[in-house]
């Protein structure tokens, strides 16, 4: 009986650690997608930023050569 007893209280301690460890490893996915999307974010700004010199890029040098 005291063995089933021990038994019970083990599986009960194994399943909270597992529902601990299933929280952190959500909340880590989350974290990891929030950082995903503003690198994305800073990624766009550069890529906007980069056409924009290209395109002004392109005018230097046309100036009286009509």
């Amino acid at each position: 009986m005291i063995a089933a007893e021990r038994s019970e209280k083990e599986a009960d301690r194994a399943l909270i650690q597992a529902r601990i460890a299933v929280k952190e490893a959500r909340e880590h996915v989350r974290r990891i997608e929030r950082e995903a999307k503003e690198e994305a974010r800073l990624a766009k700004i550069k890529q906007d930023q980069a056409k924009s010199l290209g395109k002004r890029g392109q005018a230097l040098g046309r100036h009286g050569q009509m």
